[in-house]
């Protein structure tokens, strides 16, 4: 879903959607999941999905990013066609994101 979050943070002026603090510098925003959160799109798409649900991922090192098998391209494939179909993003400044990260 990276590629869908960079499109997102292209077309997005750099202003928190809670605070509406303003800066020129993008690395002080963070793409956040707005309606569902992330972790509901995530649980509703395990609880539909038919493909085989991997067990061990690995994570890119400095981006803690998820990576998928080869063998799992059909798993990432649906998920990637069902989070760009529901899900929708908000630009936050790093200090409400982390604030909000820390209540979920």
């Amino acid at each position: 879903i990276t590629e869908t979050i960079k499109a997102f943070r292209k077309t997005q002026d750099v202003k928190c959607m809670i605070c509406e603090y303003k800066s020129s510098d993008a690395r002080e925003f963070a793409v956040d999941h707005n309606k569902p959160p992330f972790q509901v799109l995530r649980d509703d798409f395990l609880k539909i999905t038919k493909i085989c649900i991997p067990t061990v991922l690995g994570k890119k090192e400095l981006t803690n990013e998820t990576m998928f098998n080869e063998d799992e391209i059909l798993f990432r494939n649906e998920w990637r066609k069902y989070h760009d179909n529901n899900a929708t993003f908000q630009m936050l400044c790093n200090s409400c994101n982390s604030k909000k990260s820390n209540k979920i």
